[in-house]
């Protein structure tokens, strides 16, 4: 087996992406994203108006701890898949990411071991955000965790 030079695969990428099949494959790239984006912003304009600027944003969680609960884990370590948030709670993830700091508060690892953590020690990174009480906490190690806590700091989700 030939081995590669680190020089030789940065060559074989440019060219690729030079080439007609490279430019094709970057546009398609580029239009899945344009279309996860867009999806995600119209998804959040709905959220907003139908759970938050309701007062209804308790009720949507108890959906997603219904949603995302023991019935959900065990049935995807039945189909040999490790247990991860359904598309609803992935993008309420997504929103806490893009509009917590102009609605709620983004928390830094710091604040977050801090307060949820009773551990001492080294931590994988983590990045969290809060939107009405509950707190929404994505680690990244070999793979990403993701965590909701309800306004009294219990732990409600952990998936991942």
């Amino acid at each position: 087996m030939k081995k590669f030079k680190e020089a030789d695969v940065i060559d074989r990428i440019q060219s690729f992406l030079s080439s007609v099949e490279g430019k094709v494959f970057l546009n398609k790239e580029k239009k899945k994203i344009k279309k996860s984006r867009r999806a995600q912003k119209n998804w959040n304009n709905r959220f907003k108006k139908r759970w938050l600027k309701t007062g209804r944003f308790s009720e949507w969680m108890k959906k997603m701890i219904e949603e995302n609960g023991e019935e959900h884990i065990k049935s995807e370590y039945e189909k040999g898949h490790q247990p991860s948030p359904t598309l609803r709670l992935f993008r309420t993830f997504g929103f806490a990411r893009m509009n917590a700091s102009r609605i709620g508060k983004v928390l830094t690892t710091k604040q977050i071991h801090r307060k949820f953590s009773s551990k001492k020690g080294p931590f994988f990174n983590s990045v969290g955000w809060e939107i009405e009480g509950y707190s929404f906490i994505e680690t990244q190690g070999q793979g990403t965790f993701f965590e909701v806590y309800n306004p009294d700091n219990k732990r409600i989700i952990a998936l991942g």
